[in-house]
């Protein structure tokens, strides 16, 4: 399996997206999930609750 994350941060208003998305051996989704998180203070926290 193998799985992917990526966050996006938006500096003017102190929020963040995440996701992630998992999948197989031959490349099928076998899962995946997004979240907002409000009151992140910078990009790398953005990424680090993306992990």
């Amino acid at each position: 399996m193998k799985c992917n994350v990526d966050a996006r941060f938006h500096p003017d208003e102190l929020v963040a997206a995440t996701g992630v998305v998992i999948r197989g051996e031959h490349g099928q989704m076998i899962g995946g999930k997004s979240k907002w998180y409000a009151s992140v203070p910078n990009a790398l926290m953005a990424e680090a609750l993306a992990c």
